[in-house]
């Protein structure tokens, strides 16, 4: 393609292609486009990279002959507009959008009249362009038809000579066509008492008509009663192919002819000549309005009238004001609109293209040029399209392109596109801006306990909710999934990024109702700022990496990008590899730490502990891989291996050991487990598989999973109570909990946490406390286990106190299944009774 005027600089961006569904969707609004679009390397001899299927209604040539020739274009340039199409292209420069209308021959030879709206991208060393391309051949002969006719007809009515105005009449012909050469001759019977022959060079003799060659084209004019007065031909040049629009060309040169012959009936052949030309202007499908130097209305069409839903008695009637009233008050902006039309008015040479908008939501096109006669501007032609349609397609298409599919905020290519370009300004200005990634904590609890629907619906609520946080220069966006993702600009340092993302968990903090359900939406958010070259990619990498941190801290919580975060990332991204083969493996293993009776020493439960021996790092320890197992979704499959493991062993011990045979044992569910639909039909299939009672089984949850805001937990361990099974609430002290909310849920033990236990060490008021948490439970028949049980002045005061149930290094640290099995069956002792029990029964 070539260049055209610019119009002014836009700036332009690569756009991402969508999956298949959206392309073929961009293909079909493309098809059903009243244009063709194409994709061009800008310059001479640029090359076509993508033109749609409508090139070739317009050209005549198929997209992929314009692709393999090159110069294809060039050639079917008009020869009159070839050296201004051809010179424009070199002087374009940067990007911008340009438009031009020029003409162009078709294959089959006919001239047509093309409107080329393109943009212009300098994309690495190379130049293009992708715009529009629309055949204008109806408006463009129809302005030209108005404008040549207003001139013939004002010659007429200033009674300028006959041969001077077949002369113009001739000229006016060939500047129509743009390729006919026009004779004009008037038989001696015409009343005039003379022949002419005239054409646009001036008057000819008889003779001279020959070198014209013959007629492709030729309309006869007669007077009214029928006698003949003439003949208007047009003749081609050779190699210039008769062109099919011109047919009613030479018949709206005859009729003009007529009226300059005919001056007696000079009122009869105007009326003619104008029902003719406004039958023409009603074909086409731009309203076309007509004005003189002062303003007033010469001329319009139909649809004109019909466009701007004028009432032809207010047109007729003559009343300006009202006119002008009924226009303006349609529009969004009358005073844009006042201000062009004053400006063109007073710069009467000058042409103009612009958009009006309606208050309906119509977008008019609107085209304005000047009417010359003997180069004197003598009117203003204004055409107006209606491009409503086109506007609403590009509205779709950029929906679509920019805008994600579910929420009301932008997708993942806009954000690219603003994160880029913020990254620029910011470097040039010298100040800073950040990335805020958002992750939904727990998001796959609401999908498998309340359906995709509710999901979908606490996404769109999130999105509303982030909305309200950002500032008319940031954007907010939706990466995919429970993903969301904040642009800050402008910002003065990090405490300007870290405030923000407190305010947006503060805003989303607040309860919602989810079909029928109560949900607190709680979010991890990581923080990027540039630190040197990053792009976009790197932005949202390091943002990332820090929302993972805030989510392994616990979640609810943002977390700022430092540059460690990515070597620590690489290697838990090793590591959750390593586990995920450490499963599917079956290399996990479980030990046992023994619950002990305080009173009699006996040990009534085993306590199942995790223990992953890695094949390089040996022991990882529970505190590292189980919270990776949390956050990458493994821990439930890691449950169900502990949870299979600790079932089968302990049926193996109750009946090989028969004073074994009422010992059970306690699994640790997490959280995420406890969250899982799946959870009770899995603990029934491993009781099931090992032949246990549920009462065998004690299940031990964290005070963390009495908080899970996306699950009834009261719901969930009363299923699992009726189960069978024995509840017991593990490191109870560390966080959540209250002493009065234990009552609110279906518990059988508290496992008093070891912080407790330490306290008691020097601290008058650790043994108060510890006091005080056992006689609430008392009072609430729950069984009470001390845990951390490491010395034995320790394990005297928790017996003192009266606990019931203690374990601790103390006592016994975790065994492998051998040891376990020794201790279990009185080969061997716990440690307590090894080294400290004799004193203590005495003492």
């Amino acid at each position: 393609m070539y260049a055209m005027q610019t119009s002014g600089p836009e700036a332009t961006g690569p756009r991402t292609g969508g999956a298949q569904l959206r392309e073929l969707l961009l293909a079909g609004l493309v098809d059903r486009l009243p244009a063709a679009i194409y994709a061009a390397e800008s310059g001479v001899e640029g090359r076509w990279l993508y033109a749609s299927p409508q090139i070739q209604e317009i050209l005549g040539f198929s997209a992929e002959e314009l692709i393999a020739d090159p110069s294809l274009w060039a050639r079917q340039l008009h020869p009159e507009d070839r050296d201004r199409v051809l010179g424009s292209e070199v002087m374009r420069v940067g990007n911008c959008r340009c438009q031009a209308e020029y003409r162009m021959i078709r294959r089959d030879g006919q001239v047509i009249w093309v409107l080329d709206d393109a943009l212009l991208e300098e994309v690495g060393e190379r130049a293009l362009q992708h715009g529009m391309l629309y055949d204008i051949t109806a408006r463009k002969r129809t302005e030209l038809l108005l404008a040549e006719h207003a001139d013939i007809v004002e010659r007429v009515a200033r009674g300028d000579e006959l041969e001077a105005t077949l002369i113009e009449l001739a000229a006016a012909t060939e500047a129509v066509s743009g390729t006919a050469r026009c004779v004009i001759k008037v038989e001696a019977g015409a009343g005039l008492g003379y022949a002419i022959l005239s054409c646009s060079r001036g008057i000819l003799d008889s003779t001279d008509l020959e070198r014209f060659g013959p007629a492709s084209h030729q309309a006869d004019f007669a007077a009214p009663n029928g006698d003949p007065l003439g003949r208007v031909s047009l003749h081609y040049p050779d190699l210039a192919v008769a062109q099919d629009q011109d047919v009613d060309l030479a018949g709206w040169a005859a009729s003009l002819a007529s009226v300059a012959v005919l001056r007696a009936a000079e009122h009869a052949r105007v009326t003619l000549s104008m029902s003719l030309l406004e039958a023409t202007l009603d074909a086409t499908a731009d309203g076309i309005l007509v004005i003189d130097a002062d303003g007033r209305i010469l001329g319009h069409n139909q649809k004109f009238l019909d466009m701007w839903r004028i009432e032809p008695a207010v047109l007729a009637a003559g009343h300006d004001e009202q006119l002008r009233a009924s226009v303006l008050d349609q529009l969004v902006d009358p005073e844009a609109f006042t201000r062009q039309a004053d400006r063109l008015a007073a710069t009467p040479a000058e042409c103009s293209h612009d958009e009006v908008e309606f208050l309906d939501g119509r977008f008019f096109e609107r085209y304005s040029q000047p009417q010359r006669v003997d180069g004197m501007t003598v009117g203003r032609v204004w055409s107006f399209r209606d491009m409503t349609l086109h506007r609403q397609l590009e509205q779709e298409l950029r929906a679509q392109a920019f805008t994600d599919p579910l929420t009301p905020l932008a997708n993942r290519t806009y954000f690219i596109q603003q994160v880029t370009a913020a990254l620029g300004s910011s470097r040039r200005r010298e100040d800073s801006m950040a990335v805020l990634l958002l992750d939904l904590d727990d998001f796959k609890t609401v999908n498998d306990s309340l359906g995709h629907v509710a999901g979908d619906a606490l996404l769109i609520a999130v999105a509303e909710r982030l909305q309200t946080c950002v500032d008319g220069g940031d954007v907010a966006a939706r990466l995919g999934g429970d993903e969301f993702v904040v642009l800050l600009r402008q910002l003065s340092g990090a405490e300007d990024a870290v405030y923000a993302a407190e305010r947006v968990l503060a805003a989303l903090s607040t309860p919602l109702v989810v079909e029928g359900q109560t949900l607190t939406i709680r979010a991890s958010i990581g923080i990027a700022l540039p630190l040197g070259t990053e792009d976009a990619g790197d932005l949202l990498r390091n943002a990332d990496l820090a929302m993972y941190m805030a989510k392994r801290d616990g979640g609810g919580r943002c977390h700022c990008y430092a540059p460690e975060m990515h070597v620590e990332a690489m290697a838990r991204l090793a590591l959750k590899a390593d586990l995920e083969h450490a499963i599917e493996a079956d290399e996990l293993i479980v030990h046992y730490q023994p619950v002990l009776d305080l009173r009699s020493f006996q040990i009534v439960s085993m306590e199942a502990l995790v223990r992953w021996q890695h094949p390089e790092r040996g022991v990882i320890s529970p505190e590292e891989f189980v919270a990776l197992a949390e956050e990458s979704r493994l821990i439930d499959r890691l449950g169900s291996v502990v949870l299979r493991q600790a079932c089968n062993q302990l049926a193996q011990w109750r009946r090989s050991i028969p004073a074994q045979c009422e010992l059970t044992v306690s699994v640790n569910v997490s959280p995420r487990q406890l969250s899982d639909p799946g959870l009770i039909e899995e603990i029934e299939r491993a009781l099931w598989v090992a032949g246990l009672p549920a009462s065998a089984l004690v299940l031990e949850i964290t005070e963390s999973s009495l908080a899970t805001p996306t699950v009834d937990v009261v719901t969930v361990l009363t299923q699992l109570k009726d189960l069978g099974v024995a509840l017991a609430l593990d490191d109870f002290g560390v966080g959540y909990s209250s002493l009065g909310q234990l009552v609110n849920f279906p518990l059988d033990i508290v496992k008093v946490d070891k912080s407790f236990v330490d306290r008691l060490n020097g601290e008058h008021s650790g043994a108060a406390l510890l006091r005080a948490v056992l006689q609430v439970a008392e009072a609430l028949s729950l069984e009470t286990t001390i845990e951390g049980i490491e010395d034995e002045h320790q394990l005297q005061q928790v017996r003192a106190l009266g606990c019931g149930r203690g374990q601790g290094f103390l006592l016994s640290r975790p065994l492998d299944v051998d040891a376990a099995s020794d201790l279990l069956a009185g080969r061997t002792s716990p440690a307590r009774a090894v080294t400290g029990r004799h004193s203590i029964m005495q003492g």
